[in-house]
């Protein structure tokens, strides 16, 4: 689910992204009269759902199955898993209403990372630490 979901997500930006350059550049070739046929609209509002909808709602997913990953493999704390979880399910449950939302997933992303950065330079513990025994 981890990778499915990982996947799945880039996949879904990949094809808004194309469509919107699809839309570009059939309206750079066409013009007005591609607005006129009901084209515009139609790859618009698919572009829209494909990267505001259901790519968010696949990386709720990936929020979900890592904060499970966490809390199984004790890699992240119980309270980073917990504030995963709680972002995951506004994802799903609000992006609906409001595509603000969708700004969670990035700052998600800022706060694992930053945790990874800071954990990662902390000095070990002596008990941590490999010994020379000769």
């Amino acid at each position: 689910v981890y990778t499915g979901s990982g996947l799945l997500f880039l996949a879904m930006v990949f094809i808004s992204a194309a469509g919107a350059g699809s839309l570009l550049a059939t309206y750079a070739r066409v013009g007005e009269a591609m607005v006129d046929s009901g084209l515009y609209s139609y790859v618009r509002d698919m572009v829209s759902l494909i990267n505001n909808v259901y790519s968010i709602r696949m990386a709720a997913v990936f929020m979900l199955s890592l904060g499970t990953v966490g809390i199984r493999t004790r890699y992240i704390p119980v309270w980073l898993s917990v504030v995963t979880y709680v972002l995951a399910l506004s994802l799903l449950l609000v992006i609906s209403h409001n595509l603000w939302v969708s700004l969670v997933f990035p700052a998600w992303v800022l706060l694992i990372s930053l945790y990874f950065l800071i954990t990662s330079f902390r000095p070990k513990p002596q008990s941590e630490l490999p010994t020379n025994s000769g």
